[in-house]
Parts: structure tokens; C-alpha cells; sequence
């Protein structure tokens, strides 16, 4: 392991997305916490929506670019990530406005929530497929001026 590397840092990204993203499913599977587990769903969704966010900005503001530029053959499959970021971040948007719609767990809306929830986790589980094998293919490849390059268009995103 480097120490301050830009790709192990992303790895280190999704894997905390993922947790969030096991934290929403077992808020969402239970059947009824009260209003205090309502909340913490609401605000577990949340922070999932705001990390996907933060770090499909750090990706295309500057992962991206650097894929672009240094290693072309990789572009279009940075590309179609982009397009994931939409679905991913937009499944997520939905899911945050319909729980934060209902006043608690009632059966079908939770239900309709659950179901939308499921289709996420389904292009996140892709999304994260591929991310991994783009990110596998940079560890394999890059120099190390080519990781301080990366290191630095990360830098404050």
C-alpha cells in the first residue's frame, strides 16, 4: 500500500459508499422502528445521496480529465461511469423525496421505496464493477509522476 495514493483513495471512497449503502438497505428492510428509526432512515439516505454527490465530483472533475488525458484507451469507459453517476445519484434524489414524503412506514409506499431502492443498488453494484476494473487497470499502469499528477487534480474535490 502507497501512502497518499490517489487510487487507493477512491477504492477507499466506495468502500465507504457501499457501507452507507448496506446501512439504507437494513434501514429499509425493517419493518417498523418508530419514529427515531424513520428518522435515521431519512437521514442515512441522505448522507448516501450527498456522498454519491461528493464523489462522482471528484471523479468527473478530476479523475476524468486525467483518464483523458493520460490514459485514452480508458475514456470511454470513464464515460459510461459518468452517465452511471446520473442514474445513481438520480435513483438515490427519488428515493430520498418519496421516503421524505411518507410520515412513516406505511406498507405500500414502503414498499414502492424499497422497490426503487432495489434498482439502485443494481446500478451501483454495476457502477462499482466497473469502476473497479477502470481503477485496477490505472494501479497497473501509472508512473509515479503520473499518480502525483492524479493526486494533485483530486486535490480539494
Amino acid at each position: 500500500m502507497r501512502p497518499n495514493d490517489p487510487i487507493e483513495e477512491l477504492t477507499h471512497d466506495h468502500r465507504q459508499l457501499t457501507e452507507l449503502v448496506f446501512v439504507v438497505r437494513a434501514r429499509l428492510a425493517a419493518r417498523d422502528e418508530g419514529e427515531d428509526g424513520w428518522s435515521a432512515l431519512v437521514a442515512a439516505i441522505e448522507q448516501l445521496l450527498d456522498e454519491l454527490v461528493t464523489h462522482a465530483a471528484r471523479e468527473e472533475e478530476g479523475l476524468f480529465p486525467f483518464v483523458a488525458a493520460n490514459a485514452p484507451d480508458l475514456e470511454p469507459r470513464a464515460r459510461t461511469l459518468q452517465a452511471s453517476h446520473d442514474a445513481t445519484c438520480g435513483t438515490v434524489s427519488r428515493l430520498a423525496h418519496a421516503v421524505g414524503r411518507l410520515s412513516g412506514a406505511h406498507d405500500e409506499e414502503l414498499t414502492a421505496c424499497r422497490e426503487l431502492f432495489a434498482r439502485f443498488e443494481e446500478l451501483y453494484a454495476r457502477h462499482a464493477q466497473d469502476e473497479a476494473a477502470i481503477l485496477d487497470e490505472l494501479d497497473r499502469t501509472l508512473n509515479e509522476a503520473q499518480r502525483q499528477e492524479l493526486r494533485a487534480a483530486l486535490a480539494g474535490l
